[in-house]
């Protein structure tokens, strides 16, 4: 026998108390303007006791409209177990993949043509970010026969006024059962299930730039990679700044070329004028890695620049989930994310 769907009073339905979804009061009121635009057309469901097992967003939204009924599905066939790991794959698996940005990019235009009066940002779409079109090249890819600045080694063709090379979208990022640092790469028995991440001892990856063919051979053996993370501290002059962003990028873009799945790792300065280029070369609709190490809630300054990075980075880059090292803060809620374990974490327990 099919789902059977049953009529149930919303008061008698108690929410699942181990749910570890958010909903934000952002999203509860988008998924309450789908209501009203299209119709309750997906039901919740519970279980025999009804214990709500998937639907906490829909059924806050249905409260806030004064419902006092909704339709839901009932599961009886679940054990107890059972029940608590389907919460969390239902959860996780709905965050698991982004968009096709073109295809998306079409279906947008001809909603909005079709449907003059509905705007699809009512229901989380970042639009602006969305049909914003895809940076032109610059100039085409060259060779130097001399090698300066790694120019004889590659060169890409160049997107935003600074001509930054372009990191590719990977919307296939596998996962990986551990991430290391760079610092671990060369003892890394193990590597065909492990990401490499850059978070950690600044001077020791400057190898993947001095040495840039040799540490091709020793990443591509990983299953993912992320970009390498030159900091443009706000300290710096712009310059210096402009130039760690684009050594990044270079680099991603080489080991893309060489086969390796590359992660961009997104990073502004506490300069505001790096707000104006720090997206640029970046893709859409992907994953993307980020470090809060340097935000600290007990200096304003520091928290503002990191909240202004983070918003600008989803309003551009819309991307699909977000891996962070370090803490999450409450200006991350809505943005798919997944935790990094930081290395003082692994080897002593603190966070």
């Amino acid at each position: 026998m099919g789902l059977q769907i049953e009529h149930i009073k919303i008061a008698d339905i108690k929410a699942y108390a181990g749910n570890a979804k958010k909903h934000t009061d952002k999203q509860v009121a988008g998924i309450r303007r789908s209501i009203e635009a299209f119709g309750f057309n997906d039901p919740v469901a519970v279980d025999e006791n009804n214990v709500l097992i998937e639907g906490h967003g829909r059924l806050a939204a249905l409260k806030q409209m004064g419902w006092t009924e909704v339709d839901a599905i009932r599961l009886t066939h679940l054990t107890d177990a059972q029940k608590r790991a389907y919460v969390h794959a239902h959860n996780e698996l709905t965050l698991e993949t982004g968009f096709d940005m073109a295809k998306l990019q079409a279906e947008i235009a001809k909603i909005s043509e079709d449907l003059p009066t509905l705007d699809m940002s009512d229901f989380g779409f970042q639009t602006d970010a969305i049909m914003r079109p895809l940076p032109e090249y610059r100039h085409e890819t060259q060779h130097r026969k001399e090698n300066i600045l790694n120019l004889a080694v590659a060169q890409f063709p160049g997107v935003g006024v600074y001509d930054i090379p372009e990191i590719l979208p990977e919307p296939d990022v596998p996962d990986v059962e551990e991430w290391i640092g760079i610092n671990n790469v060369l003892s890394e028995p193990h590597p065909a299930n492990k990401g490499v991440h850059f978070f950690k001892d600044d001077y020791q990856f400057e190898r993947v730039w001095s040495e840039p063919e040799r540490w091709i051979d020793r990443l591509c053996r990983f299953a993912v990679v992320m970009a390498p993370d030159f900091s443009p501290y706000g300290d710096m002059p712009l310059a210096a700044q402009l130039w760690n962003h684009y050594r990044k990028h270079w680099c991603a873009r080489l080991w893309q070329e060489a086969g390796i799945t590359v992660i961009p790792t997104i990073r502004a300065s506490t300069d505001p004028r790096s707000l104006l280029w720090f997206t640029d070369g970046e893709p859409q609709g992907s994953p993307v890695a980020y470090s809060s190490m340097w935000i600290r809630e007990d200096r304003k300054d520091a928290y503002a620049a990191g909240k202004a990075e983070w918003e600008t980075m989803v309003e551009r880059l819309h991307p699909s989930k977000v891996y962070v090292y370090g803490r999450t803060f409450p200006f991350m809620d809505g943005t798919p994310t997944q935790r990094i374990t930081k290395f003082t974490e692994k080897k002593w327990g603190r966070g």
